[in-house]
């Protein structure tokens, strides 16, 4: 198996990460002498007049099959008519 960084070397693809859970929060915390995170002030919506809107998020993303460096990019949409 090829290791992080040489995928494109060898001609291959990385394994494309597929989310688990993505949760928007008021606050992340790690704690590296536990390892662990703890996640305040979850969201399960966010109500805003209009965008851009004038407040900070943190978000938390479980991934599965990722193995290498990603770009990801996070686009916030309006929902019509929820």
């Amino acid at each position: 198996m090829p290791s992080d960084t040489d995928f494109s070397a060898a001609g291959e693809e990385p394994p494309i990460p597929e989310i688990q859970a993505l949760l928007l929060c008021d606050r992340e915390v790690y704690d590296p002498r536990t390892g662990t995170r703890s996640l305040f002030g979850i969201f399960t919506r966010v109500d805003v007049e209009s965008f851009p809107a004038g407040f900070e998020l943190d978000f938390y993303a479980r991934l599965t099959n990722a193995n290498g460096l990603y770009t990801f990019r996070l686009e916030f949409v309006h929902a019509v008519g929820t």
